[in-house]
């Protein structure tokens, strides 16, 4: 069976794909109302809490404080970039090749750091088997020197102060991971 449509521009009738007789809506049958009302929805029926949460459970204050706060920190990231940039087209080419090569030196060293206690994952559990917080603190130690020693054969001479502090920063940053993943391998290494 097919079902024709009437055409309103008086020109003939359309042709539509076959339907079967099942899927034909009936005239006869009710059709829901789309949108919320009073019989079909009892939450239209109270009333809403004092200090009522709008849409996504802001108040608009708070809606128009975050979209007007992603729109400043968009403004400063823009800025902030164009000035690195600026900064960048105006350096030598020997600053930029040392700013690659300190770029680089960096990656190669944090690389090795997060790869070292992964590596030796067999030496928190020997440790943990032990029981002495004295053998945990020297494997602990072990690994940041192996992490120093490696910076400072990337970085070679540290002559400026501010690099000694970041040196410094990045061997703590070191440390505190060396011990996550330690503290993370040894529970591993308990449970089984």
């Amino acid at each position: 069976m097919q079902v024709r449509a009437p055409s309103t521009s008086g020109v003939g009738r359309r042709l539509l794909a076959p339907w079967p007789s099942s899927l034909v809506p009936s005239p006869l049958a009710p059709h829901p109302s789309p949108l919320p009302t009073h019989s079909n929805n009892p939450a239209i029926l109270e009333s809403p809490p004092p200090g009522d949460l709008g849409y996504n459970g802001w108040t608009m204050g708070e809606g128009l404080v975050k979209y007007l706060s992603s729109k400043v920190i968009g403004i400063v990231l823009l800025v902030c970039g164009t000035i690195i940039v600026i900064w960048y087209l105006r350096l030598t080419d020997e600053q930029r090749a040392t700013m690659w090569s300190v770029a680089r030196g960096t990656l190669i060293w944090a690389g090795c750091v997060a790869a070292l206690p992964w590596a030796l994952f067999f030496v928190p559990a020997w440790v943990m088997r032990l029981e002495s917080n004295l053998a945990s603190a020297a494997m602990l130690a072990g690994f940041l020197l192996v992490d120093i020693a490696l910076a400072l054969i990337l970085s070679g001479p540290v002559p400026h102060t501010w690099q000694k502090a970041a040196l410094l920063f990045g061997f703590l940053c070191a440390a505190a991971y060396n011990f996550v993943v330690c503290e993370f391998l040894a529970r591993r290494s308990e449970e089984q």
